[in-house]
């Protein structure tokens, strides 16, 4: 059997302010545009839920891929998601996507 493929390293460094804008989505979502927190799905380390993948470890430029908008037919929870990211600005996810490269 192959040996599994390790996962990259989290992050170092960064924007210190697009890691806190990130972070804080992460944890707070910005419910008045109706973004909830992503911890509350994805787990508090990214780990993900029953009804969620796992972040943590994710590449970034996997996640920059699942996280744009798409019109074409998605499963139920896929669908979910793509709710969500149209609640958010190409701001907002670079900033969680900058903040998930650290998990």
């Amino acid at each position: 059997t192959a040996a599994p493929t390790p996962r990259p390293k989290p992050a170092a460094g960064g924007d210190p302010a697009l890691l806190a804008a990130g972070r804080k989505l992460y944890a707070e979502g910005n419910l008045a545009v109706g973004t909830p927190p992503c911890f509350s799905c994805h787990g508090d380390r990214g780990e993900g839920g029953s009804a969620a993948p796992g972040l943590a470890g994710q590449l970034p430029a996997y996640l920059a891929r699942r996280m744009r908008v798409s019109d074409a037919p998605q499963p139920d929870a896929a669908m979910e998601m793509q709710e969500i990211l149209k609640t958010m600005s190409a701001d907002d996810i670079q900033a969680l996507l900058a903040y998930l490269a650290t998990l």
